[in-house]
Parts: C-alpha cells; sequence; structure tokens
C-alpha cells in the first residue's frame, strides 16, 4: 500500500467523499483525488494537515503501521514541558537522487517537534534514493555548515559540491585525498563516485 491508498483508506475508514475531505483540511479533491491515485503528492505541509486531521503521524501515511522509519540513534529529540513545537526557517528542498535540484530560498517557516538552538534552519528532501529511512517529504534539521567533510565520513549530510549542486547523501571515502563517494541508501541509484565537496551540512535532527 503506498501513501495516496493510505490517505484514502483514512478517508473511507471516517465515511468522508473527496469533498467532505477536502472541506475538512481546505484542500481542494481534485488535488485529494490526485493523492490517492498516485498522480501527485502531497508538499510536507499539507501532509502534515492530513495526518493531523486523521490522528495519525506522516511517517504512518508515508511508510504504514509497522514500516515506519525511526530516527537515527545519534539524533536526540528534546523534550520541554508545556510546549510541543517549535517554528523554524525552511531553507529549501534539497535533493536526494543523482539528478540536480536546485536548492532554493523560501519565505516560509515548518513545524518541528524538536526543541532547536537558535541558528537551526529546515530542508525538505526531495527524491527517494535516501530511502529507507530518509524518504521523500523528510524534514533535515541543521545549525551549522562546515568546510571539513572529513569530520563526516559515515554521515548522512547534505553536500555543497563545486558545481553548485546541494545533495543529501551518506559521505564516504573516495579513491585518493580530497574526493568522496556520496552513498545512496536506496538500491536502485548509483553512487556519484570522486566528487569534491566545498562543505557539508551535518544534521541535528531528522523529523520523518
Amino acid at each position: 500500500m503506498n501513501l495516496g491508498e493510505r490517505i484514502r483508506e483514512h478517508r473511507e475508514r471516517k465515511g468522508l467523499s473527496l469533498r467532505q475531505l477536502s472541506d475538512e483540511i481546505s484542500v481542494a479533491a481534485s488535488t485529494i483525488g490526485d493523492w490517492e491515485r498516485g498522480d501527485s503528492r502531497p508538499r510536507p505541509k499539507a501532509l502534515a494537515k492530513v495526518a493531523s486531521y486523521f490522528g495519525t503521524t506522516q511517517a504512518e501515511l508515508e511508510y504504514g503501521r509497522g514500516n515506519v522509519a525511526q530516527p537515527v540513534e545519534k539524533f536526540d529529540h528534546v523534550e520541554v514541558p508545556g510546549q510541543s513545537s517549535w517554528s523554524v526557517p525552511m531553507r529549501g528542498y534539497v535533493g536526494a537522487n543523482t539528478e540536480f535540484t536546485p536548492f532554493e530560498d523560501f519565505d516560509e517557516m515548518i513545524e518541528t517537534r524538536v526543541k532547536p538552538v537558535p541558528s537551526t534552519f529546515a530542508m525538505v528532501v526531495d527524491g527517494d534514493s535516501m530511502k529507507p529511512p530518509f524518504g521523500h517529504g523528510t524534514v533535515l534539521l541543521a545549525s551549522r555548515r562546515e568546510s571539513n567533510p572529513d569530520k563526516h565520513i559515515g554521515d548522512a549530510v547534505v553536500c555543497g559540491l563545486p558545481d553548485g549542486r546541494v545533495i543529501f547523501k551518506v559521505l564516504e571515502r573516495g579513491t585518493r585525498n580530497g574526493v568522496f563517494r556520496l552513498h545512496s541508501l536506496n538500491s536502485n541509484y548509483e553512487d556519484l563516485l570522486d566528487q569534491r565537496v566545498d562543505y557539508v551540512l551535518p544534521l541535528d535532527n531528522v523529523q520523518f
């Protein structure tokens, strides 16, 4: 069962028509129909709205119950009594595939369940070459830019390349000093070999 089928399952379980769900979440019925047929995908904000309405999580809609990707152990969730979410600026959509996806600036905020430091910003994964666990729509939280990639060998990081691409991969050593292998977790995608990396954005936390 895919994302669209799970949305339809939740809608039908509540006995709602497309028009009724449209009225509840303020999204056009035709758009919801496209989601359910797999013709398009909800953007992260819309997916969050759908999950909230159905009383579930974005991860459950994406992956299904019992197959929900969990945050990598190194990322600790910070709970603060009396506050359940924070707003952080969204820098844009970062490509997780081998095709060039521009890294754009967006003038919007995104909600996070993790208490951020003042410099925290969010990026949203666009693509599936890092799935699992980092599927399309995964929110990546970072707060710093580092110019020494060698410190992050073996980590999933956002990499800035000399040609202007900004992509999300696992950083591995290349065949010689100064170059790196950018590894895709999804075996359907080839790794990028012997790439120079100008900088990395280490992840502080991940929101599935």
